[in-house]
């Protein structure tokens, strides 16, 4: 693993300063996944094909949104979401390794997509994921920029569903870790001395 520190705001220049790290290590594309953003196994397999297959963009429309606090979660579309989005160094050497718009910190996404248009030659927009084995989901836990209820008035295409549906997507090693911390009841341990 490999750190880069940056001020925590404005959102889209953090962003920027860790694309900017990677531009002299030899990366063959750059992921975002922001971390409230989770995707299943498959994942990065099905992204290391398309950029094997010559694509310079790989961008899903579609993923689940998880409201934590409230065990609430919905399927939807989203036309502006770059979690889970690839894109490639030749791209990225295009954007300069800084394809955020700087000091920005809402609409982040927006601001991404709108600075790459321009230099993608051969996309791939991946209208559901299920399609294709692998699901993302992004957590609202109420420390996100955008709120579950922003996001549920906002989305085309929502299908509520249940956690348990939703959950049943990943494996049990999977499961993000946002759900394995619930809390837990502590059991005492008896003393063996004798």
């Amino acid at each position: 693993w490999h750190t880069v520190k940056a001020p925590n705001q404005p959102i889209t220049s953090k962003h920027n300063a860790g694309a900017e790290y990677l531009k002299g290590h030899g990366v063959d594309a750059v992921v975002n996944l922001p971390s409230d953003d989770f995707f299943t196994a498959g994942y990065f397999d099905f992204l290391a094909g398309a950029l094997e297959s010559g694509r310079d963009m790989v961008r899903f429309e579609s993923l689940f949104f998880c409201d934590l606090p409230a065990q609430k979660a919905l399927y939807a579309r989203s036309l502006y979401n770059a979690c889970g989005l690839m894109l490639s160094a030749e791209v990225m050497d295009k954007a300069g390794w800084r394809p955020w718009t700087e000091g920005k910190t809402h609409a982040t996404d927006a601001f991404l997509l709108q600075n790459v248009k321009k230099h993608i030659k051969n996309p791939l927009v991946v209208p559901d994921t299920m399609d294709y084995g692998f699901v993302g989901v992004e957590f609202k836990t109420g420390d996100n920029l955008n709120a579950y209820a922003e996001l549920e008035a906002g989305l085309a295409d929502q299908k509520p569903v249940s956690m348990q549906d939703m959950l049943s997507h990943f494996s049990l090693g999977e499961w993000p870790l946002y759900w394995n911390k619930r809390p837990r009841k502590r059991v005492k341990k008896k003393s063996t001395a004798h």
